[in-house]
């Protein structure tokens, strides 16, 4: 608990390069007017707050921070301004409550990561952010705030990865299935959520993909029928709990598959039943490295391969 004051107080920083800071109340909350500014920190490269819940609004003028790089938000509400394009700013994560900003103003964005309950001002200008190669949609309650799809609806042709999960409505797994830009996608996924079609055009163009259910007793298949017309496809992350003949003769139609991560939610490398999957993966696609190791399972490494892969040509 502060003063909003306090915040004028780290102007004095000027070599800071890393900052994070949380706040869970403002002592001068109902006489802080209409917002508060972030200070001027030209050095500043990584910066994650967490703001206060309620009013004033946190005001971070980008212009103030132009060697930032790495932006995370969280807590209450906060808005982004810039009276010229951001240089620098590359990654943005916001779990804020409400987030206003203006992508156009950010053309060397290449990362984003998004709450899809949680409101965006303008989300359509994501439009104009022609460098985002990178999303992530994740969600904090089991609900999508319109200005979530208007951001779906908007891409630039530019993105290339997406990473979704947990819940999200339909519309959003039809929109995901018609982006043909679309190299990698990630879908981490609970029991009712709707999949993608297996006809969607999506599937021709992936080179990587993952596929996770989060409920154990998901009887839907672990491996998309849709992988059938990915005939790009080189490395597949798969939840394979329960394992299939019919899962198996998907993986055997994708002609460019290199890699393939298999995990389950009990297996370990010595379990009998993922030593056997292990064993008769090997043996049916031999020209693929098969790995069963639930570390390197996961959004980072799927980012990492992501980075990887160029548009397609």
């Amino acid at each position: 608990m502060v003063a909003s004051t306090w915040l004028c107080e780290l102007s004095s920083l000027q070599v800071l390069r890393e900052l994070r800071l949380r706040f869970w109340e403002l002592t001068d909350a109902a006489t802080a007017g209409a917002a508060v500014r972030f200070p001027s920190l030209p050095s500043l490269a990584h910066l994650n707050v967490t703001v206060w819940q309620g009013p004033p609004e946190l005001h971070i003028e980008l212009d103030d921070l132009p060697a930032l790089t790495e932006l995370e938000l969280n807590g209450g509400r906060a808005a982004l301004q810039a009276s010229r394009p951001v240089p620098k700013l590359q990654r943005l994560s916001n779990y804020a409550e409400k987030l206003a900003v203006d992508f156009g103003a950010l053309p060397c964005l290449k990362s984003a990561t998004f709450y899809t309950s949680r409101q965006l001002d303008a989300p359509a200008s994501i439009a104009a952010a022609t460098a985002l190669t990178y999303l992530e949609l994740n969600i904090a309650e089991d609900e999508w705030d319109p200005s979530a799809l208007e951001l779906l609806r908007s891409l630039a042709p530019s993105v290339r990865c997406v990473s979704m999960g947990e819940h999200w409505p339909q519309e959003a797994a039809d929109l995901l299935g018609n982006m043909t830009n679309l190299v990698g996608l990630e879908l981490r996924y609970a029991t009712f959520t709707p999949l993608l079609a297996d006809d969607a055009p999506v599937w021709a163009g992936l080179r990587a993909f993952g596929s996770c259910s989060l409920m154990t007793n998901d009887e839907r298949a672990a491996v998309p029928k849709g992988l059938r017309q990915a005939s790009k496809l080189e490395v597949l992350q798969v939840m394979w709990s329960n394992p299939t003949i019919e899962d198996m003769d998907v993986l055997t139609s994708i002609p460019a598959l290199r890699k393939l991560f298999v995990y389950g939610y009990s297996w370990r490398a010595s379990d009998p039943v993922g030593s056997a999957v292990l064993n008769l993966s090997r043996r049916a696609l031999p020209q693929v490295e098969v790995v069963l190791d639930a570390a390197d399972f996961g959004e980072e490494f799927f980012q990492l391969w992501c980075a990887q892969l160029g548009p397609n040509p």
